[in-house]
């Protein structure tokens, strides 16, 4: 065995006499303590190496979404106190958005009256508007800024301005689309009377104010603009135009 030892300990002088040469059993066996002492060294100093990280590097979290720089931060939130009903009162538009990234930001839109009665509420996706399009910066800055104007301009006086067409003779007319008003009157169903009656009924109203009436117009991407006006009869916000 302790010739075996001597072998192994290779910054050792050999002896000076001459080997001789092993018998083949021993051979083995000095070759097999060799190796285990090399190993047992190699293995002691990759658990050093292991033992010097940090705990954290074994297993540490994924990095959290972090907004990028001169981004708008999240959520956001516009206002405007304007007359929308036409009523000489001016009610409150809320735009609100929120998320933790651009495509995945639910926009709301509401409005409400001088009281705090919720007169209109919708939502949708803002990855629609980047149904058909997306602006040239992709990242997530860029998306952020193209939605961040998207949404300024459901306050804008773009926004308010009237919808409106000019027939054959020059006559500016409002825009008003007679199936657009059915189909809404569809969506909300009321009571104690008929359809049809309740569309001839509104489409007469609406002739009659607009286009004096004030109107409101958003933009939810892809295909949908939308037009709104306010219908006493129906005390309620109506969609009278509706497009790609």
């Amino acid at each position: 065995m302790r010739r075996g030892y001597q072998m192994c300990t290779i910054d050792r002088q050999p002896p000076t006499r001459t080997p001789q040469p092993l018998r083949p059993g021993l051979r083995a066996l000095t070759v097999g303590i060799a190796l285990l002492a090399g190993c047992g060294d190699g293995g002691a100093r990759s658990a050093a190496r292991a033992s010097d990280l940090p705990s954290s590097a074994a297993a540490a979290p994924p990095p959290a979404v972090q907004s990028p720089p001169d981004a708008p931060p999240l959520p956001w939130r516009v206002s405007r106190d304007v007359d929308v009903t036409g009523d000489g009162r001016p009610e409150r538009i809320v735009v609100s958005a929120d998320g933790p990234t651009a495509e995945a930001l639910t926009v709301t839109l509401a409005i409400t009256s001088p009281g705090g009665e919720r007169l209109y509420r919708t939502r949708w996706p803002a990855a629609a508007y980047f149904k058909y399009a997306y602006p040239d910066d992709r990242t997530e800055q860029g998306l952020r800024r193209a939605v961040r104007a998207h949404i300024e301009r459901l306050t804008a006086d773009s926004a308010l301005a009237p919808r409106s067409v000019r027939d054959t003779s020059g006559r500016v007319l409002a825009w008003l689309d007679s199936a657009v008003v059915q189909d809404d009157v569809h969506q909300h169903p009321r009571a104690g009377t008929t359809e049809p009656r309740r569309v001839a009924s509104l489409l007469r109203e609406l002739r009659g104010a607009l286009p004096g009436r004030p109107t409101f117009t958003y933009f939810g991407g892809g295909e949908e603009t939308y037009t709104l006006v306010w219908s006493t009869s129906e005390h309620r916000f109506v969609r009278i135009f509706a497009c790609c």
